[in-house]
């Protein structure tokens, strides 16, 4: 299953979570409902800096060369170098289990405890780049059927998922220029001075982002593991902001056994957030969503999805502790 495709299962799932936030008691239910367990994650460094890598895909027979950021994370025990997807749309990290079963198989050096029908990672280290992280537990997670070629030393060996329970209550600075993360517990100062500071929401580790769109107020669903579409919205906003006259680029996929039609139209209007102008070449709409996602995300005052792709080339810094946001030329 490629990246695209996870993608778009994680568009319907994230959409149906979020526009249930502001309605018909909304709030509650989805403290209730969606609440992540307490982030297990320690970052045992200050100052964390973690260079990543893009990993491309293709979806409707295009490639798209930043399908994926791949963070580099090495295991105790084990010489190579294997890769995490760094998806702020995850509030949990995890494992693969088939991966780190083949890590086991080859190096004798995880042990996984079957707990409560999960397995999990007890008491663990791993370094991402040169900084050490300890979990009191995570989750090891069976994603597929797939091993590992340890043959291939080119291939980059996605072996699980960082999300954002590892800069819960730090500062995320995602550097789209030269790309890395920064992780710490406050803003640097020497980029403190040149930031114009506005809100967002960060509830249950989800990020949502306040941004004008055709002339309304709206939050939009921030997730790095989307880097396909600049923006993902309802059928009536696509219509709105759809290029008059312009071909629709119209495509089948599958999501969790539902048949969805991909609609990518041309557009020339914008989308602003923290007063930056962000013009908008295209614009998707999912079709295959069920008639109450798209009532609720209707009234809950969602405006869409949004992925790396409208930030490439900038500076985005995240205060999950006071919940402020920063985008930088």
């Amino acid at each position: 299953m490629t990246f695209i495709m996870r993608m778009l299962k994680r568009i319907l799932l994230g959409l149906f979570i979020l526009i249930t936030i502001s309605v018909m008691g909304g709030y509650i239910y989805f403290r209730i409902a969606f609440k992540p367990a307490p982030s297990q994650l320690t970052l045992l460094h200050s100052d964390a800096h973690i260079p990543f890598q893009w990993q491309s895909d293709t979806l409707n027979h295009e490639l798209n060369p930043i399908a994926a950021m791949l963070l580099p994370i090495t295991l105790e025990g084990c010489p190579k170098t294997f890769y995490m997807q760094f998806d702020i749309g995850a509030p949990t990290s995890l494992f693969y289990k088939n991966k780190l079963d083949a890590i086991n198989n080859q190096y004798h050096n995880i042990s996984l405890r079957h707990k409560n029908n999960k397995y999990k990672l007890e008491n663990y280290q791993f370094m991402l780049g040169n900084t050490l992280v300890a979990t009191k537990e995570i989750i090891a997670q069976q994603f597929d059927n797939t091993e590992i070629d340890w043959s291939d030393t080119t291939a980059k060996q996605i072996i699980g998922t960082i999300g954002t329970d590892l800069f819960e209550n730090k500062t995320l600075i995602i550097n789209y220029q030269k790309n890395y993360l920064l992780i710490d517990d406050k803003l640097p100062d020497h980029l403190s001075t040149k930031m114009k500071l506005s809100n967002f929401k960060f509830e249950n580790r989800r990020i949502l982002l306040p941004a004008i769109l055709n002339g309304k107020e709206v939050d939009i669903f921030f997730d790095s593991g989307t880097s396909a579409f600049e923006l993902v919205t309802d059928k009536q906003t696509w219509e709105e902001l759809a290029l008059k006259g312009a071909k629709v680029d119209r495509y089948p996929a599958s999501s969790w056994n539902n048949q969805l039609t991909v609609n990518t139209v041309a557009t020339s209007h914008f989308i602003r957030f923290n007063s930056h102008d962000f013009p908008l070449q295209h614009i998707t709409y999912v079709e295959g969503t069920n008639f109450i996602q798209k009532v609720l995300m209707k009234l809950g005052g969602i405006g869409g999805l949004t992925g790396n792709k409208l930030f490439i080339g900038k500076i985005v810094i995240l205060d999950t502790k006071n919940n402020k946001f920063a985008i930088i030329d």
